[in-house]
């Protein structure tokens, strides 16, 4: 296998974001266009509350372009936001930056570590991402969020691994290249 389908293979098979239960009923259902929804800024701030917080992307995706439109943003918000933006369009080295000004600024939101982590895995930060997500593990989580948090130590340790099984190869060879002896004739060609 090549080295992209074994880090694909350490990469644990996980929602993107957690659900909110949908009534099946039409009766509990809200259908609301993006035009008249621009025009209700108390329901876009709620939905991009709630959306960041379960790390919906494609909730922040659809309401991110309605808030910068709003007169009164939240910079916070608005650089969570951004950030989760960054982490669904594969800009991943951006979203742990965006993160980790976020968590600077306050270091006790679980769903932000969480985010933080998950933004360092993509990105490859193996050691920081594996440090977060073992501070998270240490926290009162849900059993399962323990078991998604495993996944990921588990995917993080084997790509570990892999690094370590497939970075240690020493080639002592003084003819590197197979090039002939000093010396050797082939027709008219002499070797230096």
């Amino acid at each position: 296998a090549s080295p992209e389908e074994r880090l694909k293979l350490a990469t644990p098979r996980l929602p993107q974001h957690e659900t909110v239960e949908e009534s099946t009923s039409k009766e509990n259902t809200l259908s609301i266009t993006k035009e008249e929804l621009s025009k209700h800024p108390d329901l876009i701030v709620h939905g991009l509350i709630t959306a960041v917080s379960q790390n919906n992307g494609e909730a922040v995706q659809l309401l991110l372009p309605l808030y910068q439109n709003l007169s009164k943003q939240d910079p916070f918000l608005l650089e969570w936001a951004n950030a989760i933006n960054a982490r669904e369009e594969r800009r991943f080295s951006e979203a742990v930056t965006r993160y980790r000004t976020l968590f600077s600024q306050d270091s006790n939101i679980l769903p932000l570590r969480y985010q933080l982590a998950q933004a360092l895995f993509l990105n490859n930060d193996n050691e920081a991402a594996k440090d977060q997500f073992q501070k998270l593990r240490a926290e009162q989580v849900s059993p399962e969020s323990i078991v998604m948090i495993d996944q990921y130590l588990s995917a993080l340790n084997r790509r570990d691994q892999w690094k370590f099984q497939g970075g240690l190869s020493f080639l002592n060879e003084s003819n590197i290249n197979n090039a002939p002896k000093a010396g050797t004739r082939i027709g008219n060609w002499n070797a230096w």
